[in-house]
């Protein structure tokens, strides 16, 4: 009689979680996934891009879109599990403006040129003197001269925002 010992694993559970995000941005992949012994990981993550072996990796995605994340989790018995799951990347608008005048106690106009391909943004604007607006393109009278710093902050689908910042020198 042949008598052999062989070990018998136990199947991983692959679990991850991540959040919605913004084109750009890092997105924070938290894995986990449970299981006895040396485990390893490969995420693949929708978008044709790199793959990744690591326990929680970030990735960058450019384009906003529905992504298909997977993760496949294996222990050094070849039991291996696989979750997939959806997040969105929403697009990062390209906050810029515009402005003409910049003279003590006369109106300055400031015109949005922020850039989205699709949807609607919302505007917080710091005139750099205590000033504020949330029109896309609002005016100013500067009461002083001076040299302020004028930034505009557009914000659009999911919180995704830039912001564009400019120094006006004010006669």
């Amino acid at each position: 009689i042949y008598q052999k010992q062989i070990t018998v694993y136990d199947i991983p559970n692959a679990k991850f979680s991540a959040p919605d995000s913004c084109t750009g941005n890092a997105v924070p992949f938290s894995n986990n996934s449970t299981g006895n012994g040396t485990l390893t990981w490969f995420w693949t993550f929708g978008d044709g891009a790199i793959t990744s072996t690591a326990q929680s990796p970030t990735h960058v995605y450019t384009t906003a879109g529905k992504y298909t994340v997977t993760l496949k989790v294996t222990n050094q018995g070849g039991c291996f599990d696989e979750i997939s799951k959806d997040i969105t990347i929403n697009e990062t608008p390209k906050a810029n403006f515009v402005y003409t005048g910049a003279c003590i106690k006369s109106v300055t106009q400031f015109t949005d040129s922020s850039k989205i391909s699709s949807g609607t943004l919302t505007y917080n604007w710091n005139f750099g003197d205590g000033g504020s607006a949330s029109i896309a393109s609002p005016s100013h009278t500067y009461l002083t001269a001076g040299v302020f710093n004028v930034s505009l902050t557009v914000t659009g689908k999911g919180g995704c925002s830039s912001t564009k910042t400019q120094v006006i020198n004010v006669q």
